[in-house]
């Protein structure tokens, strides 16, 4: 997402995207798969249910959410650093709060 913000034209979007592509394609099965193994069996539909429904509503709302503040302030480039920002942040308080695995 930063790359993408810091680039002025294509040159920078497109590796921004691929970057943003990969991840996302390495991202998603780890996600599920960890929902999985944290959730009873006898609830486990249930838990991957909800979580997919939050994360897809997560899709729209922020999707609706950067819209605005882009329209707000006349820019795009806002809504690209309050994005990156919010996932370095997130994953800092994961990195902090998230129970270690046992070795």
């Amino acid at each position: 997402i930063a790359i993408t913000a810091a680039g002025r034209d294509a040159s920078l979007w497109l590796p921004g995207a691929i970057v943003m592509g990969v991840g996302m394609a390495l991202l998603y099965p780890n996600l599920i798969a960890a929902m999985s193994d944290q959730a009873a069996p006898l609830i486990r539909g249930k838990a991957l249910g909800t979580y997919r429904y939050w994360r897809d509503t997560g899709y729209a709302l922020g999707a609706v959410a950067l819209g605005l503040i882009a329209q707000f302030a006349h820019a795009t480039l806002p809504a690209l650093w309050i994005t990156a920002a919010l996932v370095a942040g997130s994953g800092l308080w994961l990195a902090r709060d998230m129970p270690r695995a046992a070795e």
